[in-house]
């Protein structure tokens, strides 16, 4: 089902019902006073959150984002890649993704899998920094989580290299926030944090008794 809609060639299918939430951008962070914007359509990389914290709906909303950008990015000529974290030492990338059937297969299949344990972004963002001194140097990121990372969320010397290369790059760091209103740890790697879901809890409550209800089931979650 994934693959054929992200391919556009679903004729056609049932909407059940939706729930209108507004995408904010937090407005009570300090913003940089200087304004350096990355290459127009230049690569993205995607880092996804899936530690124990974020199983659940909370996983399966983000990676359908996941889907929905590593789309719009082909759509519009963007080179990007996904990492898969959770810890410091758990952290992969699918590799390259092309924009057709098999490609899609490959991203549908790397999505299926979660680390679980705890929540560290520095291996996902190692990876980032190295990708962009090399072949991705006008890249921007986006770390979809839940925003339950350590505070500092990262070492002063991984931050430093963070501002360096923002500073000589332009780079951009943008976080999409699921299920909560606001991460001051996310906040202070981010140059914008986007609030997603921020009315998360109710909208899981009534999913869950529609399931109830209507009989649904949940996928497994996978090792």
């Amino acid at each position: 089902f994934l693959a054929k809609k992200a391919e556009s060639k679903l004729l056609s299918y049932e909407l059940s019902g939706w729930t209108d939430v507004p995408t904010l951008p937090q407005s009570n962070r300090r913003r940089r006073s200087v304004h350096l914007p990355s290459a127009p359509g230049g690569p993205l990389i995607l880092c996804l959150d899936t530690s124990h914290s974020m199983s659940g709906t909370r996983e399966d909303i983000s990676k359908a984002v996941v889907l929905a950008s590593v789309t719009a990015a082909h759509a519009q000529g963007r080179e990007c890649r996904v990492v898969s974290f959770s810890s410091v030492s758990n952290a992969v990338e699918v590799g390259n993704i092309t924009c057709d059937a098999e490609g899609i297969r490959t991203l549908l299949d790397f999505l299926s899998y979660s680390f679980g344990g705890g929540t560290d972004v520095t291996g996902a963002l190692r990876y980032a920094m190295d990708a962009m001194e090399n072949d991705m140097s006008s890249s921007d990121l986006l770390l979809v989580t839940d925003g339950e990372l350590p505070n500092p969320p990262v070492s002063k010397v991984t931050f430093a290299k963070l501002e360096a290369l923002k500073q000589q790059t332009g780079m951009e760091i943008h976080g999409l926030l699921v299920g909560k209103k606001e991460s001051d740890s996310l906040s202070s790697l981010c140059t914008e944090v986007h609030n997603f879901l921020g009315n998360y809890e109710g909208i899981h409550g009534a999913m869950m008794q529609s399931q109830h209800y209507g009989g649904g089931t949940t996928m497994p979650r996978s090792a």
